[in-house]
Protein backbone atom coordinates (compact mmCIF):
# COMPACT_ATOMS: atom_id res chain seq x y z
CA UNK A 1 0.00 0.00 0.00
CA UNK A 2 1.14 3.61 -0.42
CA UNK A 3 -0.11 6.80 0.04
CA UNK A 4 1.59 10.01 -1.78
CA UNK A 5 1.72 13.66 -0.57
CA UNK A 6 1.94 16.48 -3.38
CA UNK A 7 0.91 20.21 -3.48
CA UNK A 8 -2.51 18.39 -3.56
CA UNK A 9 -3.83 15.47 -0.91
CA UNK A 10 -3.43 12.21 -3.29
CA UNK A 11 -4.30 8.45 -1.99
CA UNK A 12 -3.87 5.74 -3.96
CA UNK A 13 -3.71 1.82 -2.70
CA UNK A 14 -4.87 -1.20 -3.53
CA UNK A 15 -6.54 -4.09 -1.37
CA UNK A 16 -7.71 -7.65 -2.71
CA UNK A 17 -10.84 -8.58 -1.62
CA UNK A 18 -10.87 -12.10 -0.17
CA UNK A 19 -11.84 -15.09 -2.04
CA UNK A 20 -12.56 -16.93 1.12
CA UNK A 21 -13.78 -16.04 4.54
CA UNK A 22 -14.41 -18.27 7.63
CA UNK A 23 -14.35 -18.56 11.25
CA UNK A 24 -12.18 -21.44 13.09
CA UNK A 25 -13.27 -21.92 16.72
CA UNK A 26 -10.28 -23.12 18.97
CA UNK A 27 -9.98 -24.28 22.61
CA UNK A 28 -7.03 -22.49 24.42
CA UNK A 29 -5.03 -21.45 28.04
CA UNK A 30 -6.22 -18.76 29.88
CA UNK A 31 -3.68 -16.06 29.90
CA UNK A 32 -2.90 -14.53 33.00
CA UNK A 33 -4.66 -11.67 32.48
CA UNK A 34 -7.68 -13.27 31.95
CA UNK A 35 -7.07 -15.66 34.75
CA UNK A 36 -6.90 -12.66 37.25
CA UNK A 37 -10.19 -11.32 35.62
CA UNK A 38 -12.05 -14.49 36.26
CA UNK A 39 -10.74 -15.05 39.56
CA UNK A 40 -12.00 -11.37 41.01
CA UNK A 41 -15.26 -12.46 39.22
CA UNK A 42 -15.04 -15.55 41.19
CA UNK A 43 -14.60 -13.79 44.47
CA UNK A 44 -17.38 -11.42 43.71
CA UNK A 45 -19.66 -14.61 42.91
CA UNK A 46 -18.34 -15.90 46.19
CA UNK A 47 -19.50 -12.86 48.34
CA UNK A 48 -23.15 -13.20 46.65
CA UNK A 49 -23.30 -16.58 47.85
CA UNK A 50 -23.12 -17.93 44.65
CA UNK A 51 -21.91 -21.74 44.12
CA UNK A 52 -18.42 -22.16 42.96
CA UNK A 53 -17.63 -22.85 39.56
CA UNK A 54 -15.52 -26.08 38.27
CA UNK A 55 -11.64 -24.98 37.81
CA UNK A 56 -11.01 -24.82 34.28
CA UNK A 57 -7.82 -22.67 32.79
CA UNK A 58 -9.17 -23.31 29.65
CA UNK A 59 -11.67 -20.92 26.54
CA UNK A 60 -12.99 -20.87 23.62
CA UNK A 61 -11.78 -18.66 20.97
CA UNK A 62 -12.82 -17.91 17.53
CA UNK A 63 -10.13 -17.01 14.98
CA UNK A 64 -11.57 -14.75 11.47
CA UNK A 65 -9.62 -16.33 8.67
CA UNK A 66 -9.28 -15.49 5.27
CA UNK A 67 -8.12 -16.36 2.05
CA UNK A 68 -6.31 -13.40 0.29
CA UNK A 69 -6.98 -12.56 -3.20
CA UNK A 70 -3.76 -12.38 -6.02
CA UNK A 71 -6.22 -9.14 -8.23
CA UNK A 72 -6.53 -6.16 -6.69
CA UNK A 73 -8.71 -3.02 -6.91
CA UNK A 74 -8.34 0.87 -5.79
CA UNK A 75 -9.84 1.78 -2.36
CA UNK A 76 -12.13 4.50 -2.19
CA UNK A 77 -11.38 5.76 1.74
CA UNK A 78 -14.33 7.59 2.00
CA UNK A 79 -16.91 5.05 0.77
CA UNK A 80 -14.68 2.38 2.65
CA UNK A 81 -14.80 4.13 6.09
CA UNK A 82 -18.57 4.70 5.64
CA UNK A 83 -18.73 1.20 5.63
CA UNK A 84 -16.87 0.90 8.73
CA UNK A 85 -20.07 2.90 10.71
CA UNK A 86 -23.07 1.68 8.71
CA UNK A 87 -22.30 -2.34 8.48
CA UNK A 88 -24.77 -2.55 11.45
CA UNK A 89 -21.71 -1.58 13.40
CA UNK A 90 -20.17 -4.85 12.78
CA UNK A 91 -22.78 -6.39 15.60
CA UNK A 92 -22.71 -9.53 13.99
CA UNK A 93 -19.95 -11.75 11.99
CA UNK A 94 -21.46 -12.39 9.04
CA UNK A 95 -21.28 -7.89 8.76
CA UNK A 96 -17.47 -8.98 8.72
CA UNK A 97 -17.23 -11.68 6.47
CA UNK A 98 -19.25 -9.64 3.65
CA UNK A 99 -16.65 -6.55 4.70
CA UNK A 100 -13.35 -8.75 3.72
CA UNK A 101 -15.15 -10.54 0.52
CA UNK A 102 -16.36 -7.00 -0.94
CA UNK A 103 -13.27 -4.62 0.08
CA UNK A 104 -10.54 -6.85 1.48
CA UNK A 105 -9.32 -7.21 5.05
CA UNK A 106 -8.35 -4.62 7.17
CA UNK A 107 -5.38 -6.55 8.47
CA UNK A 108 -2.19 -8.31 7.90
CA UNK A 109 -1.38 -11.82 7.44
CA UNK A 110 -4.38 -14.53 7.04
CA UNK A 111 -5.54 -14.90 10.70
CA UNK A 112 -7.32 -12.62 13.51
CA UNK A 113 -8.86 -13.54 16.53
CA UNK A 114 -12.40 -12.36 16.42
CA UNK A 115 -11.85 -10.01 20.06
CA UNK A 116 -9.26 -8.74 18.32
CA UNK A 117 -10.52 -7.48 15.37
CA UNK A 118 -13.86 -6.00 16.87
CA UNK A 119 -12.06 -4.08 19.36
CA UNK A 120 -9.38 -2.73 16.85
CA UNK A 121 -12.60 -2.39 14.51
CA UNK A 122 -14.47 -0.70 17.26
CA UNK A 123 -11.49 1.72 17.76
CA UNK A 124 -11.11 2.96 14.21
CA UNK A 125 -14.84 3.24 13.92
CA UNK A 126 -14.84 6.03 17.45
CA UNK A 127 -12.11 7.78 15.44
CA UNK A 128 -13.90 8.33 12.55
CA UNK A 129 -17.58 9.17 14.50
CA UNK A 130 -15.24 12.01 16.36
CA UNK A 131 -13.63 13.77 13.16
CA UNK A 132 -16.79 13.67 11.70
CA UNK A 133 -18.01 15.37 14.46
CA UNK A 134 -15.65 18.03 13.90
CA UNK A 135 -15.92 18.39 10.02
CA UNK A 136 -18.39 21.36 8.92
CA UNK A 137 -20.57 20.15 5.57
CA UNK A 138 -23.11 22.81 3.33
CA UNK A 139 -21.72 26.00 5.03
CA UNK A 140 -22.52 24.75 8.85
CA UNK A 141 -20.18 24.44 11.90
CA UNK A 142 -19.51 21.00 12.67
CA UNK A 143 -21.86 19.23 14.62
CA UNK A 144 -19.38 18.40 17.64
CA UNK A 145 -22.45 16.63 19.97
CA UNK A 146 -20.31 13.50 19.38
CA UNK A 147 -17.02 14.68 20.47
CA UNK A 148 -18.50 15.99 23.01
CA UNK A 149 -20.69 12.95 24.22
CA UNK A 150 -17.87 10.31 23.50
CA UNK A 151 -14.87 12.10 24.59
CA UNK A 152 -14.90 15.38 26.48
CA UNK A 153 -18.18 14.81 28.75
CA UNK A 154 -16.45 11.41 29.68
CA UNK A 155 -13.51 13.08 30.40
CA UNK A 156 -14.89 15.67 32.51
CA UNK A 157 -16.76 12.77 34.74
CA UNK A 158 -13.75 10.53 34.89
CA UNK A 159 -11.89 13.74 36.20
CA UNK A 160 -14.67 14.64 38.73
CA UNK A 161 -14.11 11.04 39.74
CA UNK A 162 -10.62 10.47 39.70
CA UNK A 163 -8.60 13.74 39.68
CA UNK A 164 -5.32 12.49 40.11
CA UNK A 165 -5.20 10.93 37.08
CA UNK A 166 -4.30 13.11 33.47
CA UNK A 167 -4.31 10.23 31.41
CA UNK A 168 -6.81 7.29 29.96
CA UNK A 169 -7.83 5.16 27.38
CA UNK A 170 -10.87 3.41 25.65
CA UNK A 171 -12.10 -0.13 27.02
CA UNK A 172 -14.57 -1.28 24.27
CA UNK A 173 -17.53 -3.29 25.96
CA UNK A 174 -19.56 -3.94 22.88
CA UNK A 175 -19.04 -2.50 19.44
CA UNK A 176 -22.99 -1.18 19.87
CA UNK A 177 -22.22 0.61 22.70
CA UNK A 178 -19.99 3.46 23.22
CA UNK A 179 -16.53 2.71 25.01
CA UNK A 180 -15.73 3.54 28.44
CA UNK A 181 -12.49 4.70 29.78
CA UNK A 182 -9.90 3.62 32.24
CA UNK A 183 -6.70 4.88 34.03
CA UNK A 184 -4.14 4.62 30.64
CA UNK A 185 -0.87 2.06 30.90
CA UNK A 186 1.99 3.12 29.34
CA UNK A 187 1.47 0.62 26.12
CA UNK A 188 -2.33 1.34 26.02
CA UNK A 189 -3.40 2.86 22.66
CA UNK A 190 -5.37 5.20 22.28
CA UNK A 191 -4.46 7.47 25.12
CA UNK A 192 -6.38 10.80 25.98
CA UNK A 193 -4.52 13.17 28.13
CA UNK A 194 -6.32 15.36 30.55
CA UNK A 195 -6.34 19.41 29.16
CA UNK A 196 -5.56 21.93 31.78
CA UNK A 197 -8.57 24.04 31.06
CA UNK A 198 -11.58 22.10 29.09
CA UNK A 199 -12.74 24.00 25.83
CA UNK A 200 -16.03 25.47 25.93
CA UNK A 201 -16.95 26.93 22.55
CA UNK A 202 -17.66 24.63 19.33
CA UNK A 203 -13.83 26.23 18.00
CA UNK A 204 -12.50 24.91 20.93
CA UNK A 205 -13.56 21.58 21.18
CA UNK A 206 -12.90 20.76 17.35
CA UNK A 207 -9.41 21.99 17.97
CA UNK A 208 -9.18 20.07 20.99
CA UNK A 209 -10.74 16.78 19.43
CA UNK A 210 -8.73 17.03 16.83
CA UNK A 211 -5.57 17.08 17.86
CA UNK A 212 -6.09 13.83 20.63
CA UNK A 213 -7.27 12.23 16.75
CA UNK A 214 -3.92 12.87 15.28
CA UNK A 215 -1.48 12.57 18.29
CA UNK A 216 -3.20 8.93 18.75
CA UNK A 217 -3.36 7.99 15.16
CA UNK A 218 0.07 9.24 14.85
CA UNK A 219 1.41 7.14 17.41
CA UNK A 220 0.17 4.08 15.81
CA UNK A 221 0.87 4.83 12.82
CA UNK A 222 4.62 5.33 13.83
CA UNK A 223 4.74 1.82 14.75
CA UNK A 224 2.91 0.36 11.96
CA UNK A 225 4.03 2.51 8.72
CA UNK A 226 6.92 3.25 6.41
CA UNK A 227 7.50 7.13 5.79
CA UNK A 228 9.81 7.82 2.82
CA UNK A 229 10.89 10.92 1.60
CA UNK A 230 11.36 10.78 -2.36
CA UNK A 231 13.66 13.48 -4.69
CA UNK A 232 10.79 15.82 -5.63
CA UNK A 233 10.24 16.17 -1.88
CA UNK A 234 7.36 14.12 -1.91
CA UNK A 235 6.19 12.07 1.20
CA UNK A 236 5.54 8.63 0.56
CA UNK A 237 3.46 6.42 3.25
CA UNK A 238 3.28 2.89 3.08
CA UNK A 239 0.63 1.28 6.06
CA UNK A 240 1.36 -1.99 7.16
CA UNK A 241 -2.46 -2.88 6.28
CA UNK A 242 -5.58 -1.70 5.25
CA UNK A 243 -6.65 -0.72 8.72
CA UNK A 244 -3.65 1.68 9.22
CA UNK A 245 -4.34 3.38 5.53
CA UNK A 246 -7.68 4.13 6.83
CA UNK A 247 -6.63 5.99 9.66
CA UNK A 248 -3.76 7.55 7.75
CA UNK A 249 -6.26 8.59 5.90
CA UNK A 250 -7.94 10.16 8.10
CA UNK A 251 -5.41 11.61 9.82
CA UNK A 252 -3.86 13.55 6.83
CA UNK A 253 -7.02 14.32 5.39
CA UNK A 254 -6.94 16.68 8.51
CA UNK A 255 -5.64 20.02 7.12
CA UNK A 256 -8.00 20.45 4.43
CA UNK A 257 -11.17 19.32 7.07
CA UNK A 258 -9.31 22.43 9.14
CA UNK A 259 -9.34 24.80 6.04
CA UNK A 260 -12.82 23.95 5.22
CA UNK A 261 -13.86 25.15 9.11
CA UNK A 262 -11.99 28.34 8.63
CA UNK A 263 -14.28 28.66 5.50
CA UNK A 264 -17.51 27.89 6.87
CA UNK A 265 -16.73 29.97 10.44
CA UNK A 266 -15.15 32.93 8.92
CA UNK A 267 -17.73 35.23 9.44
CA UNK A 268 -17.51 34.51 13.01
CA UNK A 269 -13.95 34.72 12.90
CA UNK A 270 -14.39 38.27 11.55
CA UNK A 271 -16.70 39.66 14.04
CA UNK A 272 -14.40 38.18 16.99
CA UNK A 273 -11.19 39.69 15.05
CA UNK A 274 -13.10 43.05 15.46
CA UNK A 275 -13.39 42.85 18.73
CA UNK A 276 -10.03 41.81 19.68
CA UNK A 277 -8.72 45.19 18.38
CA UNK A 278 -10.48 46.91 21.22
CA UNK A 279 -8.65 45.07 23.58
CA UNK A 280 -5.91 47.75 22.80
CA UNK A 281 -8.26 50.44 23.03
CA UNK A 282 -9.41 49.55 26.79
CA UNK A 283 -12.07 46.33 26.55
CA UNK A 284 -10.59 44.12 29.65
CA UNK A 285 -10.23 40.42 29.24
CA UNK A 286 -13.37 39.92 31.51
CA UNK A 287 -15.75 41.85 29.00
CA UNK A 288 -14.00 40.36 25.81
CA UNK A 289 -15.06 37.05 27.30
CA UNK A 290 -18.74 38.39 27.96
CA UNK A 291 -18.32 39.52 24.08
CA UNK A 292 -17.07 36.19 22.76
CA UNK A 293 -19.44 34.18 24.53
CA UNK A 294 -22.22 36.41 22.73
CA UNK A 295 -21.02 36.20 19.47
CA UNK A 296 -20.94 32.03 19.95
CA UNK A 297 -24.27 31.67 21.27
CA UNK A 298 -25.86 34.16 17.85
CA UNK A 299 -23.56 31.69 15.65
CA UNK A 300 -25.11 28.14 17.34
CA UNK A 301 -28.60 29.54 17.29
CA UNK A 302 -28.41 30.28 13.03
CA UNK A 303 -26.83 34.16 12.64
CA UNK A 304 -24.95 34.29 10.22
CA UNK A 305 -23.92 37.68 9.39
CA UNK A 306 -20.66 39.58 10.43
CA UNK A 307 -22.62 43.00 10.77
CA UNK A 308 -25.38 41.15 13.25
CA UNK A 309 -23.02 39.16 15.13
CA UNK A 310 -20.55 42.87 16.07
CA UNK A 311 -24.16 44.24 16.84
CA UNK A 312 -24.73 41.77 19.38
CA UNK A 313 -21.09 41.59 20.56
CA UNK A 314 -21.76 45.70 20.93
CA UNK A 315 -24.70 45.30 22.99
CA UNK A 316 -23.58 42.51 25.22
CA UNK A 317 -21.04 44.87 26.76
CA UNK A 318 -22.63 48.30 26.77
CA UNK A 319 -20.68 49.95 29.37
CA UNK A 320 -18.15 50.32 27.27
CA UNK A 321 -19.93 50.92 23.59
CA UNK A 322 -22.80 53.43 24.91
CA UNK A 323 -19.65 55.69 26.73
CA UNK A 324 -17.65 55.05 23.10
CA UNK A 325 -20.60 55.91 21.09
CA UNK A 326 -21.98 58.94 23.25
CA UNK A 327 -17.89 60.31 23.04
CA UNK A 328 -18.07 60.15 19.36
CA UNK A 329 -21.01 62.07 19.05
CA UNK A 330 -19.49 64.84 20.91
CA UNK A 331 -16.45 64.72 19.47
CA UNK A 332 -18.53 64.62 16.22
Amino acid sequence: MRKIINAKFLLETQVAPCRRVWIEKKVEPLTETMKAFREAILRVDSLRGALPQADNNFHEVKYLHWENSHSGQKVDFEKVSKKLLNITTFKSIDSIISFWLEVGPLFPGNRISLSEALTKIGMAMQFITLQLSTTPSKGMPAPVSAAEAFLVNPLKQKVIEHPEVRKWTWVHLGLSLPPVLKPARRNDWPIFIVPKSWPVYRGDIIDFTTAEINRNIMRRLQQYVKFNWTKNGSLVIQPASLYEAILAWHCFNEPYVKEKADIATREKQDALSYFRTYKKRGISDEQYTVIKQSVNQAWDDGVRKKEQLRSIGRKAVPEYFNKEDETNVRVN
